[in-house]
């Protein structure tokens, strides 16, 4: 059963409480969950948010808009993941697999480049993959089976590979096997070869002006068209109809480079 897992929370450093962030009177982590629900591949979706008393308000909304949601670790995310997976399990019955892993700081996820993803996991007979370097930051989507989630949760032991939930898989081609999924592999019809050198763009939401930049994103685009595409916003950007997004060519890497800074400081 083909399950995505939406990790939030409303803990932020730089911009507490944005997953739900009002826009055109509904919440970020709104936006996520439909866009991820227009891929038409994916059977569940569930939230998974933290034990924290400020995300009782994610588990309210959930609640209130007949989402599933599962409250586990803040900080070990990874065990989070495995948990939320064995709680639709337990709900369905079913197997979670594979399991696509989103956050909630990306409103803009695209729905056509989930299935993409899913058909070059299933084509490549993949354990793990994820959209690769030549997306912008903002797009992304990663996809592993259920057993890879359980040995992962087994073996990874360093902080920044619990709270990242994927790391230990990319850092060990001795066990898993893996390929990224790249814009010159996606089917010709997105024609995005003009648009490889905007990877360096950030559409996630971290910081105030992203959601400026997001809002207006949003604004344009949702009400007519709530399934539009990476192509549809890059061509936005570059006709310079909304704020412009900021620019770091370390990607998404950030939050990740951010813990490894930390481990050795330690």
């Amino acid at each position: 059963m083909i399950t995505a897992i939406i990790q939030a929370r409303m803990r932020s450093s730089r911009l507490p409480g944005k997953i739900l962030a009002p826009v055109m009177g509904k919440p970020i982590l709104y936006y996520v969950y439909e866009r991820v629900r227009l891929c038409n591949e994916i059977e569940n979706i569930v939230v998974a948010t933290s034990e924290l008393p400020e995300d009782d308000q994610v588990l309210e909304f959930c609640n209130k808009n007949g989402m599933l949601c599962y409250r586990g670790s803040e900080s070990d995310v990874l065990t989070r993941y495995l948990e939320a997976a064995l709680f639709v399990h337990n709900i369905t019955e079913r197997i979670p697999d594979p399991i696509f892993r989103i956050t909630a700081d990306c409103p803009l996820v695209d729905p056509h480049f989930l299935s993409t993803l899913l058909n070059f996991y299933r084509k490549e007979h993949l354990d793990y993959s994820g959209l690769g370097e030549s997306f912008p930051d903002g797009f992304n989507a990663e996809i592993f089976s259920f057993d890879v989630l359980k040995k992962t949760a087994l073996f990874a032991k360093k902080p920044s590979e619990r709270e990242h939930v994927t790391p230990f898989i990319k850092s060990h081609p001795e066990l898993f096997y893996f390929k990224y999924l790249e814009l010159e592999n996606t089917p010709s019809e997105f024609g995005f070869s003009q648009l490889k050198k905007l990877n360096h763009l950030l559409l996630s939401l971290d910081e105030p002006y992203d959601f400026e930049v997001i809002s207006s994103i949003l604004t344009h685009f949702y009400k007519s068209n709530p399934g539009f595409s990476m192509n549809d916003v890059l061509q936005f950007i570059l006709k310079n109809n909304c704020p412009q997004p900021r620019i770091d060519h370390r990607g998404s890497a950030v939050g990740y480079l951010k813990s490894l800074d930390q481990e050795e400081k330690v």
